[in-house]
């Protein structure tokens, strides 16, 4: 991102517009047309036909069994049953009217300056804390801005915090510094630190290009038995010595979850969680260097994240 990095308390204290241009207009809701189901359609089955391929025989057994899914029957799912638990997996929702008056009212100031930001015929990714929603802005050929899609995230149940050690998510202005795709359910943080956990993870051969290797994978996806966080299938890196990235979880359901209730049910220890075939769609929307914004507020100590700066 060029330019210095901006706190929130810098942003706090310009005018507000920009979000107002994107309120406006015959085409306020989004910057061109989106299909979401088409796109869910791509990304379903973009997972499956990576899993099929030669060489991840094994880890397409394991994401196909019924278990896997956290069912109680036995066996194997057809390619059109895993196909459409894929379909099911994905919680994109292309924005509605309602979703501008509340952004327009808190947060004009923050993306005029941030806006500034992207690049024109480029997107940004601005995260919500209060509604715990990741939100693609686009920015034209004009410089205007429009909302594309928002996905549901769940952030840290611990304060928000940019302080090492915190288990808090950070909040303001940072960019995308990496991208990682995996297949469905493969770990793909940098330290593994659970390949010997055999009962909630297993180690499968995989092809990587024409290169043999090993994976580690989850062995479910689930709310209720993964013990400790884990990034899965797809991941952007915001923060690389804090290891903060959005990514994709052993859990489903987070739009299932109210808001309000998302981070005590959900919460991570300083990550920002979606669905993973949210995140493998969001690679689409950025680049290394793509602006991120995210916005959080600690009710009993409001003016703390006034100094915040997250690089």
């Amino acid at each position: 991102m060029d330019g210095p990095e901006l706190s929130r308390r810098q942003f706090g204290l310009l005018a507000a517009g920009a979000i107002a241009k994107m309120a406006t207009g015959a085409k306020a809701e989004v910057s061109e047309i989106v299909d979401i189901e088409i796109d869910k359609e791509i990304v379903a089955t973009k997972s499956l036909r990576k899993l099929q391929a030669p060489g991840n025989e094994k880890a397409y057994n394991l994401v196909s069994s019924y278990k896997f899914w956290d069912e109680t029957k036995e066996g194997h799912m057809s390619p059109e049953e895993l196909h459409a638990k894929f379909l099911e997996e994905s919680e994109m929702c292309l924005p509605s009217a309602s979703d501008f008056p509340g952004l327009q009212k808190k947060h004009s100031d923050i993306i005029r300056e941030w806006g500034a930001k992207i690049p024109k015929n480029k997107h940004g990714l601005f995260l919500d804390g209060d509604s715990q929603t990741l939100f693609v802005i686009h920015k034209d050929s004009g410089g205007k801005l429009a909302l594309k899609k928002k996905y549901p995230v769940v952030t840290s149940y611990n304060d928000w915090s940019d302080r090492e050690n915190s288990r808090g998510t950070p909040v303001g202005a940072t960019s995308i510094k990496e991208k990682r795709e995996g297949l469905f359910g493969q770990v793909i943080s940098t330290l593994n630190k659970h390949a010997d956990d055999s009962k909630n993870f297993e180690t499968l051969p995989i092809k990587e290009g024409s290169a043999n290797k090993s994976a580690t994978f989850v062995k479910g996806i689930t709310l209720k038995t993964q013990p400790v966080p884990e990034v899965i299938t797809a991941a952007l890196l915001l923060d690389p010595a804090r290891g903060i990235w959005i990514h994709g979880s052993p859990r489903k359901g987070l739009a299932e979850i109210p808001p309000e209730k998302r981070r005590d049910t959900a919460g991570s220890t300083g990550c920002v969680r979606a669905s993973n075939h949210d995140v493998m769609d969001m690679m689409q929307y950025v680049e290394i260097g793509t602006p991120v914004y995210i916005y959080g507020r600690n009710p009993a100590r409001e003016s703390d994240l006034g100094w915040v700066k997250f690089k």
